[in-house]
């Protein structure tokens, strides 16, 4: 046996080695293994493939386009071990040709199924590994079930990989899939997306709800493939990341691959205009209210219709209703229902969703994320309204919403002067939430568009947190001289402060030259005596000629101290 990097599912791969090891000591057996789509069936096969040792592998697919087509899955199976057929029974061996087609059709299907099993026999030990099991047409799922309820030859075993809708089948073992607990949620992250921030892990775990290929392809579309993880703006839109449920920021579902969209797409688009438009205003919405989703598509299609999408949409198994709740039944399908509708549609569904609000009171700051998500164009009364939610985010120290509402408010802003402002206060509450790559980004939209030296050294100071936090403290610290250079006549006391702060930062990178230009700058600069900063001036000077190697400054240890927490 080799070891599996298979994150998680101790107790399932226990149980798929316990078969292989049986399978060794000439055992057999079958499992179905079951769950829904990127639940890690596929996986599991393969942890079963790349484990076993010294058996014969067989491997089928069940293909969609091909469950019409008798026998198509049991052509694939057994196609490299045709050449035994001489072996079999005379009139099984007529039986397997004919269902091939190598042959006249016989039609006997107990004889399909028993030839089977005598091939597998005689070609062991194997494993037959078949994956999307509910896709199998129906005659060789018949006659690969007759085969595994029979298993009395030795060294032969079936694992099936199938999903929660494929029937039930009497006689067979199953093993249940569900999704990962968050520390093997976490770990796979960590492991395939090593540059996600923290927030951003966390709100990939929370709407992944374990599913491993949720995990994986949430990150994907994160851009995590940048080493500096600058992909984070790809998640979540303009309503950034981090945004907590609660904050009054609904979380649009976070975007899949278009394979994997194509995949829970389709069941969606054969269901009838009113059931989608209903499923699109749940994705719109992330509470999970079910009263709000209901008289939002009441708007459209009236009460009696609306209600009747709603049963549509429960009994396609597309969404749960427990109480006043509704929920999708896969993260995975609220990606896209949302993602996969065209942007006009999704405007009116936030817009219908800001209707029904109106009476909500406790909800205003919702309202007005939903209006802001409806809107098209510049809206200077949306964007005054969000700029308001983004202020009082940042008193709760929600700092993601915060930045998100400001960035979304800049966007709605026709004003560039008012614009820059907003970028660069969404540019700062982003640095304040650890989302370094969107605050770079924030603070270099703000810049063209500002005119204000108080305002460009907050941007500088923006870009120099970012540099620092990614490991370049002598950059960070330049970026802070050259600030401090340009508002020295206009602004000494901020000057000062950013001289001061950028000595701190030269120490960290050892720069003893950059550090002691830096404070000669500092100290012809004329610091007001009300402004409190003196001690952080001569903290920040000795700490330069300290590490210059001249430590006789005498500058007392309990400034220093207090320097510190500045």
């Amino acid at each position: 046996m080799r070891g599996s990097s298979l994150t998680g599912r101790v107790r399932e791969r226990q149980v798929v080695d316990g078969l292989l090891a049986g399978m060794a000591d000439g055992g057999s057996g079958a499992l179905i293994i079951r769950g829904g789509p990127g639940i890690g069936k596929t996986a599991l096969l393969e942890h079963a493939r790349d484990t076993a040792q010294d058996v014969r592998l067989l491997w089928a697919n069940g293909v969609e386009s091909e469950a019409e087509l008798p026998f198509a899955g049991l052509h694939q199976l057994l196609q490299p071990v045709m050449h035994r057929l001489k072996e079999l029974p005379r009139t099984q061996a007529a039986a397997l040709r004919g269902a091939m087609g190598l042959g006249p059709a016989t039609g006997d299907r107990f004889l399909v199924g028993l030839a089977v099993l005598t091939l597998l026999a005689g070609s062991g030990p194997v494993l037959c590994l078949i994956d999307d099991a509910q896709w199998l047409d129906r005659s060789s799922a018949d006659a690969l079930i007759f085969a595994s309820r029979r298993l009395t030859v030795r060294g032969v075993v079936l694992l099936f990989a199938a999903r929660d809708d494929w029937p039930a089948l009497a006689g067979l073992d199953e093993l249940p899939l569900t999704g990962l607990d968050p520390a093997a949620a976490e770990a796979l992250l960590r492991e395939r997306a090593p540059g996600l921030t923290p927030q951003l892990r966390e709100r990939i775990m929370s709407e992944a709800l374990g599913n491993p290929l949720a995990l994986i392809e949430f990150a994907k579309t994160a851009g995590v493939a940048d080493p500096q993880g600058f992909g984070a703006r790809g998640l979540g839109g303009s309503q950034g990341l981090s945004a907590r449920q609660g904050s009054g920021a609904p979380q649009a579902p976070l975007p899949v691959t278009r394979k994997l969209h194509e995949t829970f797409h389709r069941q969606v688009d054969a269901l009838p205009e009113a059931v989608q438009r209903l499923l699109l205003l749940a994705a719109a919405d992330d509470t999970g209210d079910l009263e709000l989703v209901l008289r939002a598509a009441e708007l459209a299609d009236g009460q009696a219709e609306a209600e009747q999408a709603l049963e549509s949409a429960e009994t396609a198994g597309l969404i749960r209703i427990d109480g006043g709740l509704l929920a999708f039944r896969h993260p995975l399908v609220r990606s896209a229902v949302y993602q996969g509708a065209p942007f006009t549609r999704r405007c009116a569904a936030h817009r219908a969703l800001a209707d029904v609000l109106l009476t909500y009171g406790e909800s205003a700051d919702r309202r007005v994320w939903h209006l802001a998500l409806a809107a098209t164009r510049s809206d200077d009364a949306i964007g005054a309204a969000l700029e308001g939610v983004a202020h009082r985010a940042g008193g709760r120290t929600g700092y993601a919403t915060a930045a998100a509402a400001y960035e979304r408010a800049a966007h709605l802003t026709a004003d560039r002067r008012q614009r820059g402002l907003r970028f660069s206060y969404a540019a700062e509450a982003a640095v304040q939430s650890g989302q370094l790559g969107q605050a770079r980004d924030l603070a270099r939209r703000a810049e063209p568009l500002t005119h204000d030296p108080a305002r460009l050294a907050g941007l500088a100071r923006v870009r120099a947190a970012v540099e620092f936090e990614l490991g370049f403290p002598s950059d960070a610290g330049e970026v802070l001289v050259k600030s401090a250079e340009s508002i020295e006549r206009t602004d000494p006391e901020r000057a000062a402060l950013m001289l001061a702060h950028s000595i701190r930062t030269f120490s960290f990178s050892g720069d003893a030259g950059r550090a002691h230009d830096a404070a000669e700058r500092l100290s012809h600069i004329d610091v007001p005596p009300g402004s409190g900063l003196t001690p952080l001036v001569r903290a920040m000077r000795a700490m330069a000629d300290l590490l210059a190697g001249r430590g006789g400054v005498g500058t007392p240890i309990h400034e220093l101290i207090a320097a510190a927490h500045h």
